[in-house]
């Protein structure tokens, strides 16, 4: 009776709890534990008191868990949302980066857009500053070709515009040329598109030089006779007064009106239209009836005023019908050589017919050389041959030249 006794807490004998107070005689309230070889923890059979405080110690190292668990996967949540945040931002700024490249394209697509290539000058032009449409083709160029096209058109005598396009008839409207055009090259298309519309037998130009209007024969009035008395010529040259200079034969030549460089027809006399009192004493005087018919001939310009020859087409030759005046070499027809022409005539003056020079023979034979070495025949104006006074009836001696004029005074 006195003898320990000894309780077993398991059937296993794992572990084993002894005491000398004699245990009571009822069950525990939990039951015995064995071992558990198919879980991972193992609890012995304890007290229940132990077992309890074993309980809170278990809960408390499972929470400590947890919280540091979650702890843990709070901290690896962040880095993974930073992680994700980084990630995004730099989507971001690469998106950020590919939009600029495409706006900065579409700006250089607007711009280029707004830019044209001129198909003259192959320039890239501003649409909207530098380019023009011609209607009603839609042909796009630069202003400044079109403007140096029309230019161009209106000096070649051009009455329209038409558009540079090859193959293309449209035509520009007379306010645009009036805006491309120069203030000259618009009156010079004025000009064109009256001497179109002018009729062929009815069209006449200025002949002064400085003129050159056109006009319409049937819009010009003959200027009667009394109104020719009026007006007061152009003082003539020196040159044209002056006679022939007398000399050896080897020096026969007299003054020229003109130098052979210059022996061209000269209608740049701005001389109003002479009177008859002006013009130089003649052989035989003109019958008023003749008059007249030479100033049915005689018109002003419309434009600078000056007479001129509606028949001959020159300006007005004073004292000479126009039959006297086809006679006269056109290096002569201008109102200097006119005078100068009937006096060579009144004084049987002969002209060379290479240079125009105006020669006189006072002695000698009359096989001339002039100073530009032509030789001609004094008597029929013909050049000279070697058997000239052979073949034509023209005497080689004139005895009335042989002797000095001075001496048979």
């Amino acid at each position: 009776m006195g003898s320990s006794q000894s309780v077993s807490a398991g059937s296993s004998g794992s572990s084993s709890y002894q005491s000398g107070v004699p245990l009571p005689n009822h069950e525990y309230s939990h039951p015995t534990q064995d071992y558990d070889f198919d879980h991972e923890y193992s609890h012995p059979t304890q007290d229940s008191d132990f077992n309890h405080e074993d309980s809170h110690l278990t809960q408390d190292y499972d929470l400590a868990f947890d919280l540091q668990l979650a702890e843990v996967m709070e901290a690896s949540r962040a880095e993974e949302v930073f992680a994700a945040w980084e990630i995004q931002n730099r989507e971001e700024l690469i998106d950020a980066v590919l939009l600029a490249k495409v706006l900065e394209r579409q700006q250089e697509e607007e711009q280029r857009m707004r830019r044209e290539t001129c198909r003259i000058c192959t320039e890239d032009r501003l649409s909207l500053q530098e380019m023009m449409t011609v209607q009603p083709c839609e042909h796009r160029f630069c202003i400044q070709c079109m403007r140096h096209n029309a230019e161009v058109r209106v000096k070649e005598g051009a009455v329209e515009v038409r558009c540079p396009s090859e193959h293309c008839l449209a035509v520009l409207d007379y306010e645009v040329c009036t805006e491309l055009l120069s203030k000259e090259s618009i009156q010079l298309l004025e000009k064109n598109r009256v001497e179109q519309s002018i009729p062929a037998e009815f069209k006449i130009y200025c002949p002064y030089k400085e003129c050159s209007e056109v006009m319409d024969k049937r819009l010009l009035d003959a200027v009667p006779s009394s109104s020719s008395s009026s007006s007061s010529p152009k003082s003539c040259s020196k040159s044209s007064n002056k006679s022939p200079r007398r000399g050896s034969q080897s020096s026969w030549r007299a003054s020229s009106p003109s130098s052979p460089s210059s022996s061209l027809p000269a209608w740049t006399s701005s001389a109003p239209i002479p009177s008859s009192s002006d013009s130089l004493p003649s052989s035989s005087a003109t019958s008023t009836t003749q008059s007249n018919a030479r100033a049915s001939f005689m018109v002003k310009c419309l434009a600078c005023g000056n007479g001129f020859c509606l028949k001959c087409k020159v300006p007005w030759h004073f004292g000479m019908s126009c039959r006297e005046f086809e006679k006269v070499p056109a290096v002569l027809r201008d109102f200097d050589g006119v005078k100068l022409y009937k006096l060579a005539s009144r004084n049987k003056w002969k002209q060379c017919g290479q240079c125009g020079s105006m020669i006189e023979l006072t002695r000698g034979c009359n096989h001339v050389v002039c100073r530009c070495k032509y030789e001609f025949c004094y008597l029929c104006n013909r050049k000279w041959t070697s058997d000239h006074a052979a073949a034509s009836k023209c005497p080689f001696w004139d005895e009335k030249k042989l002797l000095d004029p001075k001496k048979n005074m």
